[in-house]
């Protein structure tokens, strides 16, 4: 799949990060008390989909790699740092995300097997990380983290490819979907697991270019990515 890039008019932006609360025994940074005992997350594959496959390109993750979006009333920028924090049993990598000139820190970990989101904004963690891709990516996979602990299940489904068009030019997705469901009916959710449903837009080389969240639709406003250049400058040649 290439990324499809023509000129574009100024259009709001993305939502890369999102939020939780803790996990494990311990503290964490802020001093953020950890009240879950599950940091390593369990991944079952439902569907396994098809076609042309896709990796760690979908989720740049160098450090000095920046996103800033935009949404109807709020300014997001993304920064990866050269930092890292550790969890109960991992090391995740330090994500700065600047929102509206309120900076907080986001812990993420992109690995061979997939991209864990530990949460982050407004001081607040996953009790179990939320799988936002799980290596090799296809049309059509679908693939879920079922967390017994905080009685909520994540289900996410590769619904296709779609062109999106931002203000630096119109890109052809993937379109992930992301469902949320409270497993407990008698007892509410042991963290907001709900603000992490909703659909991302991965492009491959760039990372998430469009996100929606409920009635909220952010779009990708402007970057500046370790190669991606290099790879959209080729693509446009063939």
């Amino acid at each position: 799949m290439k990324a499809l890039i023509r000129p574009w008019h100024t259009v709001p932006v993305v939502v890369l990060m999102l939020a939780g609360l803790p996990a494990c025994e311990g503290m964490l940074p802020g001093g953020d008390e950890l009240i879950a005992e599950v940091f390593l997350p369990a991944v079952t594959v439902v569907t396994q989909g098809d076609g042309e496959e896709y990796g760690p390109e979908l989720f740049p993750a160098t450090a000095g790699d920046t996103w800033s979006y935009f949404g109807a009333s709020q300014y997001r920028r993304v920064a990866v740092t050269d930092r890292t924090q550790s969890m109960p049993g991992v090391e995740t990598n330090v994500w700065e995300v600047d929102t509206n000139g309120g900076e907080v820190e986001h812990f993420l970990r992109v690995t061979s097997d997939g991209v864990f989101d530990y949460g982050g904004l407004m001081g607040r963690f996953y009790a179990a990380p939320v799988p936002r891709l799980h290596f090799p990516v296809r049309v059509g996979k679908s693939w879920e983290m079922a967390d017994e602990a905080a009685h909520v299940r994540v289900v996410a489904t590769v619904e296709g490819t779609q062109p999106v068009g931002t203000a630096r030019g119109l890109f052809t997705a993937l379109r992930v979907r992301y469902d949320v469901a409270d497993t407990d009916a008698d007892s509410p959710p042991l963290v907001p697991y709900a603000r992490s449903g909703g659909t991302w837009w991965f492009v491959p080389g760039l990372g998430v270019v469009k996100s929606k969240e409920g009635s909220d639709t952010f779009l990708l406003r402007d970057f500046a990515v370790s190669g991606f250049e290099e790879e959209r400058q080729a693509a446009l040649l063939e």
